[in-house]
């Protein structure tokens, strides 16, 4: 949600819906639409995407909401990417060139990253490209890998991911400046107060020339920036590139500004020091990386790729990289074509026909066959497939499936083969060996790994019933199909016999099919 302070005693809400609020929810006048009647815009009739424009001090923004929620909404897990249809993409066009008409400038937020929204072409970064910057969130902070997620797309657009308030306790503030846009997040449990957001000249990261007037800079005469506090501040001051400390004058307490001579930093990244002192005695020291000239700081690469990148298509690659691997190096095994360093390791497991074809088959299966059909929506049967989902007389592109498969392959199919591989491998090994065994090591190796496997894939079939009903269960080739073969498999490579395994040990080498 984007929380407008006006003034002194009015606030305005904008919020917008998210997976979270659409778990469930058939349509968006369901009962089950909580949004509609507990948020601010929701009990207004803004159900989805809207534009709000505000006006202060003589200056009017457009705030143009994106709801990309899936519609209708499914439960989880497959309720993890946006979508927009061409109905939707060409409402939000009307919105965008409305804010352009009666709005010096147009702020762009929703839930999804533009990286996890499917849209028709020429899609919604197109449609977008001339606003200010796009906020969003959803995806937290990559637990942990990624706290600061922004990103500057092709077109100029800014896009900004902010870690959630709920688990991890950031929240961003946002100023516009004569014509530019200065934004902070904060970590409120390492920074609770002050808080400073330096507005003239803004952060060197944060800069978009192309749709701000940067040029305003050289010519400034004052340093400007915003501090709040719970506490009554009795000084702030700043210091640029280790100068003398200057203090900052204020007629409201909120509203910092200091005077300064730009020229002096016309070039290259400079860094100013902001000294704020409360009314307790203390004094809390925040930096600020500004340039004139253009010149930036870099900003870290993992929340640059997941903002830029298109995720849905990444893991699409991934997935079918996935199948590849899964299937061609146990083929051309099992036809005895010299394969470095897995060759050797894999003869054995391709040459034996009953495990050879449910492991390659089972990949290719995901690829074109329903994974389940189950409660997608409560007392609503539905169809999943990797490529999307048939509910409620809709088909929804639910390319959380990519992703999911992704991680299915990594967790299951390929653990199962490699665990198969190991017990064939080893029964072989004893089997051909004369010299003395180790019973209890053996059976560990052979079937250790094969146990956590099972268990794991009966946790999954679980979930699933969870998540989707029994019938999701009774009709899930995705997760009780692979429960079922692994117990299958390992089953009959415990049990084949020893004479049997040494007989394809053998001719392992030999061509065949």
């Amino acid at each position: 949600a984007v929380t407008l302070a006006t003034s002194k005693n009015k606030t305005i809400w904008l919020d917008i819906r998210g997976n979270h609020d659409n778990f469930d929810v058939p349509h968006i006048h369901h009962e089950q639409n909580y949004f509609k009647e507990l948020s601010s815009q929701g009990s207004q009739g803004n159900l989805g995407s809207y534009l709000k424009i505000v006006e202060h001090n003589g200056v009017r923004l457009g705030f143009l909401a994106v709801d990309s929620t899936l519609k209708p909404g499914p439960r989880r897990p497959f309720n993890f990417v946006g979508a927009l249809n061409r109905a939707e993409l060409d409402h939000l066009s009307k919105l965008a060139k409305k804010s352009e008409a009666e709005a010096d400038a147009t702020v762009w937020f929703g839930h999804y990253p533009t990286s996890t929204i499917v849209s028709p072409q020429p899609g919604l970064r197109s449609v977008m490209n001339s606003g200010l910057i796009y906020l969003c969130g959803h995806l937290h902070n990559l637990h942990g890998m990624a706290f600061r997620m922004v990103a500057r797309h092709k077109s100029g657009l800014r896009e900004a991911e902010l870690t959630d308030w709920k688990d991890n306790r950031f929240y961003r503030i946002m100023a516009f400046d004569n014509g530019v846009l200065s934004f902070k997040d904060v970590d409120y449990d390492q920074t609770p107060w002050p808080v400073v957001l330096v507005t003239w000249p803004p952060r060197s990261d944060n800069m978009a020339g192309d749709r701000e007037p940067l040029y305003k800079l050289i010519s400034s005469t004052h340093v400007r920036m915003l501090v709040y506090s719970q506490n009554k501040i009795m000084s702030v001051h700043i210091s640029i590139d280790g100068s003398q400390k200057m203090e900052c004058q204020t007629l409201n307490e909120k509203l910092y500004t200091v005077k300064w001579n730009p020229a002096m930093f016309s070039r290259g990244l400079h860094k100013m020091l902001i000294y704020v002192e409360d009314d307790f005695g203390d004094t809390r020291v925040e930096e600020h990386y500004f340039s004139l000239d253009g010149t930036q700081i870099k900003v870290p690469f993992i929340g640059q790729f997941v903002l830029l990148v298109d995720l849905i298509a990444f893991f699409q690659f991934a997935f079918a990289a996935l199948v590849f691997v899964c299937v061609v190096p146990l083929t051309l095994c099992r036809v005895s074509f010299p394969l470095p360093v897995i060759g050797k390791s894999f003869q054995l497991i391709s040459s034996i026909s009953l495990f050879y074809y449910p492991l390659v088959l089972s990949p290719l299966y995901l690829t074109f066959g329903p994974w389940f059909i189950g409660e997608v929506l409560s007392n609503s049967i539905g169809i999943v497939f990797c490529w999307g989902t048939f509910v409620y007389g809709s088909y929804l592109p639910t390319a959380t499936t990519w992703l999911y498969g992704t991680y299915h392959l990594i967790t299951a199919h390929l653990p199962i083969l490699i665990a198969l591989t190991i017990n064939l491998n080893t029964r072989f090994s004893d089997a051909n060996t004369s010299g003395p065994k180790y019973p209890v090591y053996s059976f560990i190796k052979r079937n250790g790994p094969m146990i956590l496997i099972v268990v794991k894939q009966a946790w999954l079939v679980y979930a699933f019933y969870l998540a989707y009903g029994i019938w999701a269960v009774i009709l899930g080739p995705f997760r009780t199909g692979y429960l079922i073969m692994s117990i299958l498999l390992w089953t009959l490579a415990c049990n084949m016999d020893d004479k049997l395994i040494l007989m394809y040990g053998e001719r392992k080498y030999e061509k065949r099919f």
